[in-house]
C-alpha cells in the first residue's frame, strides 16, 4: 500500500506499507519541509515496524474509527491504520496530507452550517448525532476516544466568529453524560487561568460542544502539530505508558530556542490545571507542539481539557477513584503543592514563579465553580455530573493549599 505526502498543498514524499510490521516513508528529491520536527528532509528512508507516529497523531479512535471501519469494511483485515489513513489521511489535524499514490489532493472539510446551528440551537439526540458523524465520519481525521467528527460553519451561525470557522465537533454519550458541557466549563477555566485556550461554543442542552481548530490560521493556513506520541516515537496504545518528566525533556529539545522558555511555562500551567480540576485523561495525546518550521515551534495551545474523574467511581468519602494519566515523579498520585513545585523547578521555574502559577490556576479554577453551579441551575439533569466536579475541583484547590481571597480576609478579621 503507498502513499503521497504532502506539507500543505506541496508533495514531499511517500509512505510505503510493504508488510503487516514494515513501514517506510522517503522524502522526493525536490522536497522542502519536513514533514515531523524529528524527522528533517534527508535522502535516508525512515523505516518503522510501526507506522511512524507523525502519521498516528489524527488516526481515528473509539466511535469514530468503528463508523470509518463499518464503512470501509474488508480493507481494514489487511491493512488496518493504512486503510483508515487512505480514507481521511486528506483530512489530518495539522499541514499534513497523506493520499492514494497517483491521487488528487481534495478539499478539506464539510461545510454543514445548518445541521450545527441546528444542533447548538436544538441539541444532538442519538439520532441526529449518529446522523451527523456518519455524514462526516470519512473527512475526520481527528483523533481520541469519544464521539468527535471535523466540520466547518459559516458565519451565521449561531455565535460564531469569522467568516469560515474550521470546528473539531464534540458529542457527550452514555457513560459520559454532559461531557461537552464538561469540556466547555473546564476549557473556560483553563483559558482564564492564563492558557491560550481555543474558542469552545456549547449547545443549549449541553451535549455538544465546538472547539475552534488552531492547526488553521485565519487565511486558511495550515500549520504543522505534532502530540507527544509522535515526538516520544511511541505508538497511539502506549499514550498512558508516559511521565511528564519526558514530556519537559522532550520541549526542550524541541521548542525553538526563542519559545523554550514560555513553552515550559505553558506546559507547567497546563499540567498544573489538568491536576487541579482531576483531567485523569490528560496523556501523551493531550500536549502537544505547533510551529509553521522548526524555527518557531512552541507548545500548542491548551486541548481536551475535561474533568473526567467525574465519570470515574466515588468511594464513601467523596473521592474518586481515579489518578493521573502520567507518572510524576514516578507516580500517578495526584501531586500536592511540594511536587507542583518541583516540577516548576524541571521546567525552569523558579519555587516562588511555580507558587504564583499555582495561585493564578488555583483562583481561575475556584472562580470556575460558580460557573458550574449555573450550569445546574441551567440543565438540572447535569445536577450529578455537575455536583462530583465541584467537588473534584474543590479537593484539586484543596490539594495546594488555595485559600480564597475573601476567606483570607474573613479569616484575618
Amino acid at each position: 500500500m503507498q502513499f503521497d505526502v504532502y506539507v500543505n498543498k506541496d508533495k514531499v514524499g511517500t509512505l510505503v506499507q510493504s508488510d503487516i510490521t514494515s513501514f517506510s516513508f522517503e522524502y522526493d528529491k525536490d522536497a522542502k519541509e519536513p514533514i515531523s520536527l524529528l524527522m528533517p528532509v534527508s535522502e535516508k528512508k525512515f523505516d518503522m515496524q510501526f507506522l511512524h507516529p507523525i502519521f498516528q497523531v489524527s488516526l481515528p479512535e473509539g466511535a469514530l474509527r468503528i463508523e470509518i471501519e463499518r464503512t470501509i469494511g474488508k480493507r481494514m483485515d489487511a491493512y488496518g491504520d493504512m486503510a483508515v489513513l487512505a480514507v481521511v489521511g486528506a483530512h489530518l489535524i495539522g499541514r499534513l496530507s497523506v493520499v492514494p499514490a497517483g491521487q488528487p489532493l481534495p478539499q478539506g472539510g464539510v461545510m454543514d452550517s445548518e445541521s450545527l446551528s441546528s444542533m447548538l440551537v436544538h441539541g444532538g439526540d442519538a439520532n441526529t448525532v449518529s446522523e451527523f458523524v456518519a455524514k462526516h465520519a470519512l473527512t475526520s481525521g481527528v483523533s481520541g476516544g469519544y464521539q468527535k467528527v471535523l466540520a466547518k460553519l459559516h458565519k451565521e451561525g449561531i455565535r460564531v466568529t469569522g467568516k469560515v470557522g474550521r470546528y473539531i465537533v464534540k458529542y457527550s454519550d452514555e457513560d459520559h453524560p454532559f461531557l461537552a458541557l464538561n469540556e466547555h466549563l473546564s476549557m473556560t477555566a483553563a483559558r482564564n487561568a492564563g492558557l491560550d485556550v481555543p474558542e469552545t461554543i456549547v449547545s443549549n442542552d449541553g451535549n455538544v460542544v465546538l472547539v475552534k481548530r488552531f492547526d488553521v490560521g485565519p487565511n486558511g493556513e495550515r500549520f504543522g502539530f505534532e502530540d507527544m506520541i509522535s515526538l516520544l516515537v511511541v505508538q497511539s496504545g502506549q499514550k498512558f505508558q508516559g511521565s511528564a518528566e519526558a514530556i519537559i525533556k522532550k520541549i526542550k529539545q524541541c521548542a525553538a530556542p526563542v519559545n523554550k522558555a514560555s513553552s515550559l511555562s505553558a506546559f507547567f500551567r497546563q499540567y498544573v490545571c489538568a491536576c487541579l480540576i482531576r483531567n485523569g485523561d490528560a496523556h501523551l495525546k493531550n500536549f502537544g507542539m505547533i510551529y509553521s518550521s522548526a524555527a518557531d515551534a512552541r507548545m500548542s495551545p491548551c486541548y481536551d481539557m475535561v474533568s473526567m474523574a467525574a465519570y470515574a467511581k466515588f468511594q464513601n468519602n467523596g473521592v474518586a477513584d481515579d489518578m493521573m494519566a502520567l507518572t510524576l515523579g514516578g507516580t500517578k498520585r495526584w501531586p500536592k503543592h511540594k511536587q507542583l513545585t518541583q516540577l516548576g523547578v524541571m521546567c525552569g521555574i523558579g519555587p516562588a514563579e511555580s507558587a504564583r502559577i499555582i495561585e493564578e490556576v488555583a483562583s481561575a479554577v475556584h472562580a470556575g465553580m460558580d460557573q458550574i453551579k449555573a450550569a445546574i441551575d441551567a440543565h438540572p439533569a447535569f445536577e450529578d455530573v455537575g455536583n462530583k466536579m465541584l467537588s473534584l475541583w474543590q479537593q484539586g484547590i484543596d490539594s495546594v493549599g488555595f485559600v480564597p481571597q475573601v476567606h483570607a480576609e474573613q479569616m484575618r478579621m
